[in-house]
């Protein structure tokens, strides 16, 4: 097979795109409001779009995925321990499913961003054309997560901080 640390790359990045498609349909089948239920779900059809991208660009350069079983795997126990939360309430196992899916779009963010970088240095117009119908979905991707995230949080631990502090007896002076 021609360039074998191409492919193995790309392996890696086709595992990492099916991981956050999966984690999407994860995080939408638990999600209770309509609206990010149904982003949750086009997130996931952008990260099959982009997984079907990515399998043209391995065709293309004449090799095929191989499939990184332990990548797979680890990838695989880490959204289950972050989906399945025992014991934690259900503010905070929103928070941290947010927190998972924002985590797996960085990783695909950087990796569509080292293809980018790849792409300004080889003369494979399939690759950049490839890089530049992904990289605006990652940033909105990436955007609406971190906004999500920053606004639940803020509600969960300012609540939080609020009983707190109503708790906590008033110190004697």
């Amino acid at each position: 097979m021609p360039s074998e640390p191409i492919f193995h790359q790309l392996d890696l990045f086709l595992q990492d795109e099916k991981n956050t498609a999966s984690l999407y349909q994860s995080c939408a089948e638990r999600e209770a409001f309509a609206e990010i239920r149904a982003r949750y779900r086009a997130f996931a059809a952008d990260c099959q779009r982009h997984l079907q991208l990515l399998h043209n660009l391995v065709a293309l350069l004449g090799g095929r995925a191989q499939g990184n079983r332990e990548a797979r795997e680890a990838s695989d126990q880490l959204a289950e321990a972050l989906l399945n939360l025992a014991g934690v309430n259900a503010g905070l196992a929103r928070l941290h499913r947010i927190e998972a899916l924002l985590t797996a779009e960085r990783k695909c963010q950087s990796n569509w961003s080292l293809l980018h970088s790849v792409a300004d240095h080889t003369p494979s117009s399939s690759l950049e054309e490839a890089v530049h119908q992904v990289q605006p979905d990652k940033v909105m991707h990436v955007e609406y997560l971190e906004d999500l995230y920053r606004d639940l949080g803020l509600r969960l631990l300012s609540a939080s901080l609020a009983q707190a502090v109503q708790a906590r007896p008033t110190a004697q002076v």
